[in-house]
């Protein structure tokens, strides 16, 4: 069920095991608090419909936007439906991690997939949005590992580069690909030749927030800060080999000062909807740019 369905959870009222209460033709409980109770969720609204003749319905909807519906309780989509198979987020870390960088450091996947996210790079205080974030300079990386390339997927990343050099800021360990910044150049996305966008924009320091979509044989779907960039077909063997930052053994290097803060990798792809509810979601936590 989507986000902004309703729910229907129907409460049939037997005569004589409580009071009805006749309201303006309609038969309505003597408490609705208390059926409203049974949803135990203070993120579901219980709203009062009209009731049949031997009973008496309620509608739980869930008021935020990243909560569904699960049988009687609103439950957090990014812990159901939209949690990603690898997810990085700075402002879950503790203040300890990364401030006395050690390599080859594990630090918390709160995706489903069990990939280990290595990271030397230094927790900020009150990065962005008053939120932790981490500084990657050229010497430090973050890096996930995949054995084995995916070829249908969902990525989302907040981050910047934070000065010279000017290299890739996320790219694939294994093969020619690169996401985002290059070469003194933003919103620019190169995968082994094709799609290949280099010209973009000249370059900056300031926070941005972009996704990439990929189905095997079909279309990448590329967005910056919540709006399109490019939609277009590619080359069927585009795998994505894993994801790295100033990762030492990449295949190609160009390392970058960078700064990051939240990164969303789905091991499948997001639908539109979807993709507009994570992007609100970044938007809003970051205080960055509403989608569109």
């Amino acid at each position: 069920m989507g986000v902004g369905q309703e729910g229907t959870a129907n409460y049939m009222m037997v005569p004589g095991n409580w009071s009805y209460w006749l309201w303006l033709g309609s038969l309505v409980p003597p408490d609705l608090s208390l059926q409203c109770a049974a949803f135990g969720d203070t993120n579901a609204t219980c709203v009062d419909v009209p009731a049949p003749a031997m009973g008496h319905a309620h509608t739980c909807v869930c008021t935020a936007p990243k909560y569904v519906l699960v049988g009687s309780t609103c439950v957090n989509r990014f812990a159901h439906d939209l949690r990603p198979w690898v997810w990085t987020d700075a402002a879950q870390l503790n203040a300890s991690q990364g401030n006395t960088p050690t390599p080859n450091q594990t630090w918390p996947n709160l995706g489903e997939s069990g990939v280990d996210v290595e990271c030397t790079g230094t927790v900020q205080e009150a990065g962005l949005n008053g939120l932790r974030t981490v500084l990657l300079p050229t010497s430090q990386y973050w890096y996930i590992g995949l054995e084995e390339g995916i070829t249908d997927y969902t990525l989302f990343f907040v981050g910047r580069p934070t000065g010279e050099p000017y290299g890739r800021v996320l790219q694939s360990p294994r093969a020619n690909q690169l996401y985002g910044y290059w070469g003194g150049r933003k919103k620019v996305f190169f995968t082994e030749g094709n799609p290949s966008l280099l010209d973009g924009n000249s370059i900056d320091t300031m926070w941005a927030y972009f996704s990439i979509s990929k189905y095997f044989g079909g279309d990448y779907v590329m967005r910056w800060d919540g709006e399109p960039l490019y939609q277009g077909c590619c080359s069927e063997w585009n795998y994505m080999h894993g994801l790295m930052i100033n990762y030492p053994w990449g295949i190609i290097g160009e390392h970058t000062n960078t700064e990051m803060a939240e990164l969303l990798l789905y091991n499948r792809v997001l639908n539109p909807q979807d993709v507009y509810e994570v992007e609100s979601y970044i938007a809003s936590k970051w205080g960055l740019s509403p989608p569109r």
